[in-house]
């Protein structure tokens, strides 16, 4: 039966989170049944407005209904998840276990591990991985707020293998803020390969016939030695592809695969997180997905009062009235989701619009000074 993807939601006052519905093939109406504890607006997303625990009520035009708790609380709420894995491959019959920290970690201790499918993953809530079967599946961390996670990709491979890969193997070398990096020297080693690799003009490199192992893969993002961060590689066939992220003196390594579903994307980055705009402007929003090769980056932009701002679905926000409102912006999965704070001044300039009158009076300073400076020559 149709139903809502969720039966709890746990959130702080002002996060959010975007509700999912398992089939959406009927139409449905959501409702919060206290409006002073939580609202859920057009787009599926709800919305902490105070402490308290209330329910969303999703009614489809079936005449079925489902329902999701609701649970505001207290407290410090949490910022982060970070994971010692953001990508797996096991052999069927295989395990290991998956760290996560939660920051800021005073009163953030609670971590909740969940498989996308438990037939070929299952994770306990110590965070140990079992490979139940061929396939691939994501393991989900959420804090004890759910608008708070991180995911991890997990291929589990038959235990009879494949033929050795002993192929090339490629990928790209991102910056945090999603930009690749030109000029970055890689090393691959095991115990009985080792491999050096440059990445060109467009942050691609590519090793040369590599074998199937475990192998340590460093990258100096900037040539230098002393810079370098390293991470696990697990090389199995011919259809991996890498994209390493460097960020934080850390190295995250997402891999590609050959698998219909592709990568999906694993985070969302906002360059900008608050900005300020006067009445009737216009700015497109800048963000990142990571990685860069993921094929399930549909994104969705919403905005938490139309009467002060609008979005499209590229980004472009627009001013519409004086007040205070976010820009979510989350994947069609509702598995991440970013905002950003936008602060409309009516019948005012907003920042953009000073540094235009800024760079036009820089202009007109330069132009009297060469004025000047001409009028002086001439004199002499």
């Amino acid at each position: 039966m149709p139903s809502l993807s969720r039966e709890l939601v746990n959130l702080y006052p002002s996060q959010s989170f975007r509700l999912t519905v398992t089939d959406t093939t009927h139409s449905y109406t959501l409702k919060c049944a206290d409006e002073s504890i939580a609202v859920v607006d057009d787009d599926n997303i709800l919305h902490a407005v105070s402490v308290g625990i209330t329910e969303v009520k999703c009614v489809f035009s079936t005449g079925e209904e489902s329902v999701c708790t609701v649970n505001v609380k207290e407290g410090n709420s949490p910022e982060r998840v970070t994971l010692n894995h953001y990508s797996l491959i096991l052999v069927q019959g295989e395990s290991d276990t998956l760290k996560a920290n939660v920051y800021p970690a005073a009163g953030n201790v609670y971590k909740s591990f969940t498989s996308s499918d438990g037939e070929i993953v299952r994770v306990g809530q110590d965070g140990k991985i079992e490979a139940v079967s061929p396939g691939a599946a994501v393991v989900t961390v959420e804090s004890e707020s759910s608008a708070v996670a991180a995911s991890c990709i997990v291929r589990v491979i038959s235990p009879t293998g494949g033929d050795p890969f002993g192929s090339d193997l490629g990928g790209v070398v991102y910056n945090a803020a999603g930009e690749r990096l030109s000029g970055s020297k890689l090393s691959l080693k095991s115990n009985i390969h080792s491999a050096q690799a440059a990445a060109d003009n467009q942050g691609q490199f590519r090793f040369a016939n590599v074998s199937n192992g475990n192998y340590v893969l460093t990258v100096s993002p900037d040539g230098q030695q002393k810079n370098s961060v390293s991470a696990n590689v697990n090389i199995d066939s011919s259809d991996i592809r890498l994209s390493c992220i460097v960020t934080d003196r850390s190295l995250v390594i997402l891999y590609g695969s050959s698998l219909p579903s592709g990568i999906s994307a694993s985070d969302i980055v906002i360059s900008v997180p608050s900005i300020t705009l006067g009445s009737g402007e216009q700015y497109d929003l800048p963000y990142n997905v990571y990685p860069a090769e993921a094929k399930n980056t549909a994104l969705i932009f919403s905005v938490s009062d139309p009467s002060v701002i609008g979005v499209d679905d590229k980004g472009r926000i627009s001013a519409a009235g004086e007040g205070t409102a976010f820009v979510y912006v989350s994947t069609a999965d509702g598995r991440i989701m970013k905002k950003c704070t936008v602060h409309v001044k009516e019948g005012g300039l907003g920042s953009f619009g000073w540094a235009i009158i800024l760079i036009q009076i820089l202009i007109i300073v330069l132009i009297f000074a060469l004025h000047i400076k001409k009028t002086e020559n001439k004199k002499v």
